[in-house]
C-alpha cells in the first residue's frame, strides 16, 4: 500500500484515473443521455402533432369545429412545431454527438488508464503517462467547450431584424 505522506507516480496516476471514472465519466454519460432523451421526444411530438393534425383535419365535422375542432387544429401543430424548432434551433443531435463523443474517449482514457497501471512501469514512464493524460483530458475539455460554442452560436439561433 502507497504511503499518503509519499506518494508514488503510479499511486497518483491511479487516483487521476479513478477522477476521471468518478467525474468526467458520470457527467458526460448524463449529458448524452439528456440529449438523446430530449431528441427522441421532440422527434416522436413532431411526428405525432403532424400525424394528430391531419387525422382531426380529416375527421372533423362543422359540430365538432365548431365545439373544439378550431382549437385543437391550433394548438397541436403549435406543439409539433416548437418540438421541431428546439431540434434544430439548439441543435440537440449535434450536441449528443458532440457529448458522445466525450463520452467515448473519458471511457478509452480509463480502460487505458487500468491497462497501464496494472502494468510493469518505472515510477518516471508512470508520471510521464500521467503527465500525457492530463494534457489528453485538457485538449478534450477545450475541444468540448469550441465545438460546444460553435453550437451555441448567436448566428445559429433564431433572430429577429430591426428594421
Amino acid at each position: 500500500m502507497e504511503n499518503i505522506e509519499h506518494p508514488t507516480a503510479k499511486g497518483e496516476f491511479l487516483r487521476f484515473i479513478k477522477y476521471l471514472e468518478k467525474s468526467f465519466k458520470p457527467w458526460y454519460t448524463k449529458n448524452v443521455g439528456r440529449s438523446l432523451h430530449l431528441w427522441y421526444v421532440c422527434q416522436a411530438l413532431s411526428i405525432l402533432c403532424g400525424f394528430a393534425t391531419a387525422i382531426i383535419a380529416a375527421f372533423a365535422d362543422q359540430v365538432f369545429f365548431a365545439a373544439s375542432g378550431k382549437l385543437l387544429l391550433i394548438i397541436i401543430p403549435t406543439i409539433g412545431s416548437l418540438a421541431a424548432t428546439i431540434i434544430l434551433q439548439f441543435r440537440i443531435f449535434d450536441l449528443w454527438q458532440l457529448r458522445e463523443n466525450g463520452r467515448a474517449t473519458i471511457e478509452k482514457m480509463i480502460s487505458l488508464g487500468f491497462q497501464i497501471y496494472a502494468s510493469n512501469k518505472t515510477e518516471q514512464e508512470y508520471s510521464n503517462i500521467h503527465k500525457e493524460f492530463i494534457e489528453q483530458v485538457y485538449k478534450l475539455e477545450e475541444e468540448q467547450k469550441t465545438h460546444f460554442f460553435q453550437l451555441s452560436n448567436a448566428n445559429s439561433v433564431l433572430k429577429f431584424d430591426k428594421k
